[in-house]
């Protein structure tokens, strides 16, 4: 069974691709695929208490 994605990874995840620019090399740094981390980049997909969480945090960044 797969691990869930923690709201610090969420923020870790965003923070990586702002300097990386591409979902494949977040996806290597956090160890997961990249489909999973686009999709919680994006927030399209996601658990919709995570885009209420995010969208809290990302203001205050």
């Amino acid at each position: 069974m797969s691990r869930r994605v923690t709201p610090e990874e969420i923020v870790w995840m965003n923070q990586l691709y702002n300097q990386y620019n591409t979902y494949a090399a977040v996806a290597h740094i956090v160890e997961r695929f990249a489909q999973p981390v686009a999709r919680y980049i994006k927030l399209q997909g996601a658990p919709t208490i995570v885009k209420h969480i995010s969208k809290g945090v990302f203001r205050q960044v």
